[in-house]
């Protein structure tokens, strides 16, 4: 976090960051952008609950992976629902080339790690 700025400003700004790139990379009109923001927003504010439960060691450890799975599933749908097919595919394309850059060479689209990095994970071996 950067020194004197409040998570929720800063989270906001992160938001509003990805939204512009989204806006100008799929040529989204401004109804997709209100429509993606609210998706986003949501998806924001349910990580966070999730973040806070773990925390404050409410969460229920076993279900924090398919709380992540399910909160990212729900951001993926809502963000296809506003979009042409068009634009989804080329969203997909970019999603891949994000985690790519982020070290996932799974070729998964982001799996919301960023937002859970501090949580435990469920890596069966």
């Amino acid at each position: 976090m950067a020194a004197g700025i409040p998570a929720a400003a800063q989270e906001h700004q992160s938001t509003n960051d990805m939204i512009i790139k989204m806006k100008v990379a799929l040529n989204l009109s401004d109804s997709q952008v209100a429509g993606i923001t609210q998706v986003i927003d949501r998806y924001t504010d349910g990580s966070n609950e999730l973040q806070k439960s773990v925390e404050d060691g409410t969460a229920n450890q076993s279900a924090i992976e398919s709380q992540k799975q399910q909160l990212k599933a729900v951001e993926e749908q809502g963000i296809a629902q506003n979009l042409r097919s068009d634009q989804l595919s080329q969203w997909n394309t970019l999603e891949s080339q994000m985690g790519r850059q982020k070290g996932d060479d799974s070729g998964n689209a982001d799996t919301g790690s960023d937002e859970y990095s501090n949580l435990p994970r469920n890596n069966p071996s």
